[in-house]
């Protein structure tokens, strides 16, 4: 059972407590008068640490409650006894204190012995009475500001519906937090115009990143995000004094936005909401909604089948991933489909007008009908056996040595295909004209482009930010890979000089951290790609797994899934987590494929005309 969250002074320092205080009380006598009222108050105060003790003990036995209102009331109570006892200057101080906290666990223990059909009850009550509160102290609001705050919070009360499991739990949290929330209200009302606009002109750098985390991780609202940014600037640069009216102006142009997002798009939160109201596991999206975004109904294994709305365009990466997902119903207007990786879904029919697939890796999934609408196709599967193209289908984007934006097909990613069905010999042509191309030394490198970003994100993280806490054995061992790994060919040396021989010349323990991050500032592959030397981008890969040997670092994806430290977007490489988790493999494949160059004939016995029924 979730707890609130009370920051207690530490208990078993009473003693302690009680022996400063008293230290303190007799530093301040006169040797040849005992002040009784120190000794009266110091009484006290044992009288009240006692009651505490008292209290203390008894709160456990709150814990198995029906609600948490008792265990988290008494916190409160003995929190504000505990601040009497430290800080107290008078015996009325103590004497109030002690018959608050009486009267306090008095009440709590009342509701404790209640059954919980009465606590049910008085929970409804408390939370009505609370209602129509948060209701009148709005009507006398003025300040869109302070007006915003109850319609939220009374919004948020409304939302509360009888019958879901957690009901009772929710009314007793509203009913808390309302006060606070009337107290926000109203010092916000007190506030003039011009304060409560820059006030809310300072929100924007919470609200973008709000924005972006909630609905944009995989930039689907670009544009949106833009626009935002673009009122804000020029809110900012407004200098007329039509403070009210710029402000109401403002809320609604970004609340038009979001709320219009909100009312299309499944996020993780909204999606635990929906997620409720399954029923004999079958998930049902309604037709209000157009997108499913990131991470939505990850790891939920309630689900079983999933049926989409009819307006449903774009499933982001990592939505249901590893959820108990066996079967899909889809809509005809669905465009782009990620996600669903490590999922129960063994058969698949793919929507006519589908344009994107990225997802169901790790699935069970043998046979695959590709709609010829289809403009980017990545699949890393072990067991899928046939792949047919649909009448008509373009082969423009097909490719053996990409992944992304492509139709990547190669026996790295599909290790059990044996089949790729076509309509007629002029598309089986076509499709191997495209499958056997020739991989060449520019292309050999752009195979690696996602492998050497993944091999400088993971240094990056675990070792240039965590440089403070890695020991020097370890230090030690990196400035050897370091150097060991320049390359020996003197013409290899040569084009590498700028990269490497310069830093490590002089590398010792004190500079290492530089030296790291002037070499993968040299390995960025908008830089070393431009060399267009295959040569000189593969040293670059081999340096960089050497550094992380060195480290200590296993470089296999079960490895990186549980690293705490690669949990992080990082800005200079570009990373997700999601993404390296998904393609590390499929990408260390590609490329240490690719260098060897691409059999030509291995397609001829697997790419057929599909013949007629």
């Amino acid at each position: 059972m979730k707890k609130f969250s009370f920051v207690l002074l530490p208990i078993l320092t009473f003693p302690a407590i009680a022996a400063a205080c008293d230290n303190k009380d007799k530093a301040t006598k006169n040797p040849d008068n005992q002040d009784q009222s120190a000794s009266e108050i110091q009484k006290l105060k044992d009288e009240l640490q006692y009651e505490i003790t008292k209290a203390t003990s008894k709160r456990n036995h709150y814990l198995g409650d029906y609600t948490d209102y008792a265990f988290n009331q008494s916190a409160k109570v003995i929190q504000e006894a505990v601040y009497v006892h430290h800080n107290a200057k008078t015996v009325e101080e103590v004497k109030k204190a002690i018959e608050k906290l009486k009267a306090g666990i008095k009440e709590i223990d009342a509701y404790f012995a209640l059954s919980k059909e009465e606590k049910q009850k008085l929970a409804r009550k408390d939370f009505n009475k609370a209602l129509v509160a948060a209701k009148e102290a709005k009507a006398k609001l003025t300040k869109p500001s302070a007006i915003k705050v109850l319609d939220d919070s009374i919004a948020k009360a409304e939302s509360n519906k009888e019958g879901d499991p957690h009901y009772f739990t929710s009314l007793l949290k509203w009913t808390y937090k309302s006060k606070k929330d009337i107290e926000e209200a109203q010092k916000l009302e007190e506030k003039s115009d011009k304060e409560l606009l820059k006030l809310y002109l300072s929100k924007e750098s919470n609200i973008l990143n709000t924005f972006n985390r909630e609905y944009n991780a995989s930039g689907s609202f670009d544009m949106q995000a833009e626009k935002l940014k673009e009122i804000f600037k020029k809110a900012n640069e407004n200098k007329n004094e039509d403070y009210r009216d710029q402000e109401v102006n403002l809320r609604k142009e970004i609340s038009e936005i979001l709320e219009k997002i909100s009312k299309e798009a499944i996020t993780p939160s909204k999606a635990n909401e929906l997620a409720k109201l399954v029923k004999n596991g079958e998930l049902i999206i309604g037709d209000d909604y157009k997108y499913i975004l990131s991470d939505a109904f990850a790891d939920n294994k309630k689900i079983k089948k999933v049926t989409l709305g009819k307006k449903i365009e774009k499933i982001e990466r990592g939505a249901f991933d590893n959820s108990g997902v066996e079967t899909i119903t889809f809509n005809e207007n669905l465009k782009s489909l990620e996600g669903f990786n490590n999922t129960k879904v063994k058969e698949l029919t793919l929507p006519k007008k589908l344009e994107k697939f990225a997802a169901f890796n790790s699935t069970k999934i043998t046979k695959l009908l590709l709609p010829k609408t289809l403009k980017s196709f990545a699949l890393n599967n072990t067991f899928l056996e046939e792949l047919e193209f649909e009448s008509d289908f373009k082969f423009n984007t097909v490719s053996p040595d990409s992944y992304y934006e492509s139709i990547a097909i190669n026996q790295q990613l599909l290790p059990s295909l044996k089949k790729i069905y076509v309509s007629d010999d002029s598309a089986k042509k076509n499709l191997l004209e495209k499958l056997k191309t020739i991989i060449t030394e520019s292309k050999k490198i752009k195979l690696g482009e996602d492998y050497i970003k993944f091999l400088a994100y993971i240094v990056n993280v675990k070792i240039v930010k965590k440089f403070a806490s890695i020991n020097e054995d370890k230090k030690k061992k990196i400035i050897d890979a370091l150097k060991g790994g320049t390359p020996k060919d003197e013409t290899l040396k040569k084009e590498t000089k700028s990269e490497i021989n310069e830093f490590v010349a002089d590398l010792k323990s004190e500079n290492l951290k530089d030296t790291l991050e002037k070499v993968l500032n040299s390995y960025k592959y908008e830089k070393i790609s431009a060399k267009n030397k295959f040569e000189v981008f593969d040293a670059a890969i081999e340096m960089l797994k050497d550094i992380l040997r060195a480290y200590g670092f296993d470089l296999k994806t079960e490895t990186i899934k549980n690293d705490p430290d690669l949990k992080q977007y990082h800005h200079e490489t570009g990373v997700t987590p999601g993404e390296i988790i998904n393609y590390f493999d499929s990408e260390k494949e590609k490329y240490e494929n690719g260098k060897n160059g691409s059999d030509s004939n291995q397609w001829e016995n697997i790419v057929q005309v599909k013949q007629a029924k």
